[in-house]
């Protein structure tokens, strides 16, 4: 399988500006060592899996557990179809599928329609687009997103400066999610 998309999730969603308040995920990126740029890299990975998953303290739960979802056994062509057909026609032009590598792979193997491009990868000539943040193929696991993320809404509320001290370096942010089009995005849970 050839091919990567470079986009991150932050990429396909409406950023605008916000203001801090009761609800907003605060993101804080750990390291041992590293620079500015790595740190960035860090914290966009962090900012990803909290976007998805939830952040503690916060009112968003994250977008694996907000939007509607298919239950499936396995993921096959006719389950990828439906979950396609689940989102309005007017939503489907920019929509996406987002999954993780392995979710990726084990399509592949089972001979799903994805087909790498210079770009990136397709399905159902679909672009796909990968993440780590999301979860893998397992009971209760939603690893499947499609949709137009262009409906999900990040609000910058800011960032913090890079720290360094003896223990390591931080970098922290501070955001509020809400999805605009609750039925612009769709999930495959598995069951």
């Amino acid at each position: 399988m050839g091919g990567t998309n470079m986009k991150t999730l932050f990429d396909l969603c409406t950023i605008s500006e916000g203001t801090f308040g009761s609800g907003t995920i605060c993101v804080n990126a750990k390291a041992r060592s590293g620079d500015e740029h790595r740190m960035e890299e860090r914290l966009l990975l962090d900012s990803e899996y909290t976007l998805l998953r939830g952040g503690p303290d916060s009112g968003f739960r994250g977008l694996l557990k907000e939007v509607n979802v298919n239950a499936v056994r396995k993921i096959g062509r006719e389950d990828l179809r439906n979950l396609c057909t689940c989102v309005p026609e007017a939503h489907r032009k920019n929509a996406v599928f987002l999954m993780n590598a392995v979710t990726l792979h084990e399509l592949y193997l089972s001979s799903e329609g994805i087909s790498a491009q210079e770009d990136g990868f397709r399905l159902m000539d679909i672009p796909v687009m990968m993440t780590d943040a999301m979860p893998c193929i397992a009971e209760g696991s939603v690893p499947v997103l499609y949709g137009d993320f262009s409906q999900i809404v990040i609000e910058d509320c800011g960032r913090g400066e890079l720290v360094k001290g003896a223990d390591g370096c931080s970098l922290s942010c501070r955001m509020n999610c809400r999805i605009a089009g609750r039925e612009a995005v769709r999930g495959l849970k598995m069951i």
